[in-house]
């Protein structure tokens, strides 16, 4: 018989160093940018349009994870939800297991779904077609990058595992 325990929840952030590091570089850039376009010479245009193409997004993209308070990552009693997946809570039961996988520096918590075309139905359409992109490197169809998470990796993997097995019909 799986023990049964609750479990209060779990709400997993982005590792705060490396987030001011890059937001620091991203809005010094974009505002040597600035003042390049304003302040340059002419042919400095160029220069300027590029600096800035690239540190802008860059500069609100590191911002907005820097800034936002919401877990990257909650787990509870009920499964697991990643904002980024796109599909909701995965409940526990509808999980089969979960391993850690690399690529490159990389590191992905794999999740394997009892049934994986219902949840590739809740993504769009381009989230399905990384989705199938990802199952031909190998990995599942529901991905959690964990690059830049403030947790171990391995010890997530298997608190999942706990709460998949605690959550599995008997019999």
């Amino acid at each position: 018989m799986a023990e049964s325990y609750a479990m209060s929840e779990l709400k997993v952030g982005w590792k705060q160093g490396p987030l001011i590091a890059l937001f620091g570089v991203s809005l010094l850039f974009a505002i040597g940018g600035f003042l390049l376009l304003f302040r340059g010479m002419e042919g400095d245009v160029l220069g300027a349009g590029i600096v800035l193409a690239l540190f802008v997004p860059g500069s609100v993209i590191f911002g907005r994870r820097l800034f936002d308070r919401r877990p990257r990552l909650s787990i509870d009693d009920e499964g697991i939800l990643d904002p980024y997946l796109k599909v909701g809570k995965i409940p526990w039961r509808e999980l089969g297991g979960a391993y850690v996988q690399q690529l490159r520096r990389r590191t992905f918590l794999c999740l394997v779904p009892r049934e994986p075309e219902r949840w590739l139905a809740r993504k769009s359409p381009l989230g399905r077609l990384m989705s199938r992109g990802d199952q031909a490197l190998g990995f599942t169809a529901l991905n959690v990058d964990l690059t830049g998470v403030d947790c171990d990796p391995h010890a997530l993997q298997e608190l999942i595992q706990q709460r998949i097995a605690a959550a599995a019909p008997e019999g």
